[in-house]
């Protein structure tokens, strides 16, 4: 069974079905490693709560991200006064329980999260990484392409389309229905706005993201900064303009928040790196070959047929 990781009843119910469980994990591996499966330590250590208001105070009791990881790098619910807070105990309960899984899949290639993947290598019996599709890496130029984001009120939303129509940047908007917040009513958005949007802009209810980021017109991305379009950012060399929300997001904004010279530099390394990996040697080739072999394996352990 390949379930979601941050599901803790699946790692239990194959213990109590003798059938073998390999979580995927949806969330940032770091984030995953800094702020779920080392809460319990954060708690220990006096770090949750927070003491003080300096956000950029070193964490130096995480394995694999001494000296590096700020306080401002762990997940929001880490930011929380309240212990007894039901979403703190579900997370405790979700790290007590991952664990028992017999490998986890993680979206990711080692040169991006080498620092903390041996440390959760010890977790499970295996722990494979998921390789990136193959795909071809063309240039990029200067449109921009919004992911459709967590719900937003009108303010945000009439904040957000005047700013896209003053860049003078044609761009691409998947903006999902009942997304918008506080009695949205198209018919009183302002006519020149909607007049300038179909001179440059195109908003469509979905689009094909990950194809829409290996097109060549595409010169950044506004994402919420969930981990799943990160990656698909970054295998695509694209630079993100990010707004987050909750969990992971805002560790993932502040590791993205570099000038755009900058990061158009760094996206284009990790897009190589990226390719590198699942050539037919490369690291995420092997792991992929490794989870095919470990669940062969666990086929023939529990003698069922998966």
């Amino acid at each position: 069974m390949i379930p979601d990781g941050l599901e803790h009843e699946n790692p239990v119910s194959g213990i109590e079905t003798s059938t073998p469980v390999i979580c995927f994990e949806r969330i940032s591996p770091c984030c995953l490693w800094t702020s779920y499966f080392n809460l319990v330590n954060l708690i220990e250590a006096g770090n949750v709560p927070f003491k003080g208001n300096d956000l950029d105070e070193l964490v130096e009791n995480v394995p694999g991200a001494e000296h590096i990881l700020r306080k401002r790098d762990l997940a929001l619910f880490c930011r929380t006064n309240d212990l007894s807070d039901p979403e703190i105990k579900y997370i405790l309960e979700e790290a007590r329980t991952i664990p028992l899984a017999q490998g986890l899949i993680l979206n990711t290639f080692e040169q991006l999260d080498g620092l903390i993947l041996p440390h959760m290598r010890n977790l499970c019996p295996n722990t494979p990484q998921r390789t990136t599709h193959g795909k071809h890496y063309i240039s990029i130029t200067g449109n921009l392409l919004l992911e459709h984001l967590a719900t937003m009120t009108v303010s945000e939303l009439l904040e957000i389309w005047h700013g896209l129509v003053n860049s003078g940047k044609p761009f691409l908007w998947a903006r999902r229905p009942g997304s918008i917040t506080g009695g949205y009513d198209e018919a009183k958005v302002p006519s020149e706005l909607l007049n300038y949007t179909k001179e440059i802009g195109c908003i469509v209810d979905w689009a094909p993201q990950e194809d829409v980021l290996a097109h060549h017109a595409i010169g950044a991305f506004f994402t919420h900064s969930g981990w799943n379009s990160t990656m698909e950012s970054i295998v695509q060399g694209v630079p993100m303009i990010c707004w987050p929300f909750y969990t992971d997001q805002q560790a993932i904004r502040d590791v993205m928040d570099m000038t755009l010279e900058v990061f158009t530099h760094s996206t284009s390394s990790w897009k190589d790196l990226a390719k590198d990996s699942i050539k037919d040697l490369g690291s995420s080739s092997i792991n992929l070959v490794r989870l095919i072999n470990d669940i062969r394996a666990m086929t023939n352990a529990y003698d069922t047929t998966i």
